[in-house]
């Protein structure tokens, strides 16, 4: 029997719905119908750690200068492959354009999506230190 308790379930998975829900509450802290007073004794999650999203944004960046290359004619070839390649370049436009479209897109998305996960780090950083103001505020001194 797995870890999780969850035996007779389809074959090829090692839990049902309901434990995989169970185990996501269970790793996230959630109290799993507990008297009040185990609860209050449960320790607090750990305060939030800093997520470095510096290689997400280089990494973001450096596709999205990738993209822009996706397409383009190569310099620094010499001049009877660089009329090859202009060539086959100008003769499937229908090919290369989608592909370049996509790349672009690709290369946007990553930027956004790199700066929204910044705004929500920012977010949580935010939250959890009024969190921590707020909880030593109700906590009773002693």
């Amino acid at each position: 029997m797995p870890p999780c308790g969850c035996a007779g379930n389809r074959a090829g998975f090692g839990m049902t719905a309901a434990s995989v829900i169970t185990a996501i509450r269970i790793h996230l802290g959630h109290p799993q119908r507990i008297p009040a007073e185990l609860a209050a004794k449960q320790s607090a999650p750990p305060p939030f750690v800093a997520v470095d999203l510096t290689r997400l944004a280089n990494l973001a960046a450096a596709l999205r200068w990738e993209a822009g290359q996706v397409g383009a004619i190569p310099q620094g070839y010499p001049l009877w492959a660089h009329v090859i390649m202009t060539v086959i370049h100008k003769l499937l436009p229908w090919y290369t354009r989608p592909i370049q479209n996509f790349s672009r897109t690709a290369g946007e998305y990553a930027q956004e999506l790199s700066y929204q996960i910044g705004v929500l780090a920012n977010a949580q950083a935010e939250l959890a230190g009024r969190l921590e103001r707020v909880s030593s505020l109700d906590s009773p001194s002693e």
